[in-house]
């Protein structure tokens, strides 16, 4: 690097993108710190007349509502706390305070839908486990009562013996119940 800023090359009407694009950088990055244009100074005169709002600037928070213009309250100048109050003020107004119906627990899980006519799969195993063992102890209480006396009919003679149905099967059987 000789200190002299070296000449751009002469652009070459066949050069393509990339080529011309990397010549430009080159030459953009040769240009001496003297050339460049300076950027304009900033004005102070304009930051000194645009004071930043306080607390005492501030409108009462009851007179807000939704309509109103919370962007002073924002500023760097304002204390916390009235920050904080305006801010809870404008969340809680209608504009901000409505239920999309989207929320999982919005809903009302405290009432439920009656089952009606719908019988499980574990209600009907249940059912039939409650069968079974009152067939049981029917089965077994017929049994004692043949073995206590030796002829059922002639013991209760003004009594017909019983005879046991069968209930009927459910047509409607879940077959994915488990036994």
């Amino acid at each position: 690097m000789s200190g002299e800023p070296k000449k751009p090359t002469p652009v070459v009407a066949t050069d393509d993108f990339v080529s011309r694009w990397s010549r430009l950088k080159r030459a953009s990055a040769q240009t001496p710190a003297g050339n460049q244009e300076a950027s304009p100074p900033a004005p102070v005169e304009a930051e000194k007349e645009t004071r930043l709002p306080t607390d005492a600037d501030m409108p009462p928070i009851d007179s807000l509502d939704e309509t109103s213009d919370y962007t002073g309250f924002l500023s760097e100048k304002v204390s916390e706390a009235l920050r904080r109050q305006a801010l809870r003020k404008l969340f809680h107004s209608e504009a901000f305070n409505v239920c999309d119906g989207l929320d999982d627990y919005a809903g009302d899980f405290t009432s439920f839908a009656a089952l009606g006519d719908i019988v499980t799969a574990d209600m009907r195993h249940q059912l039939a486990l409650a069968k079974e063992k009152l067939t049981a102890a029917l089965d077994s209480d017929s049994t004692a009562d043949l073995s206590a006396t030796d002829d059922p009919v002639s013991a209760n003679s003004d009594v017909p013996p019983v005879v046991e149905q069968a209930a009927p099967e459910e047509t409607d059987r879940d077959d994915t119940a488990p036994t």
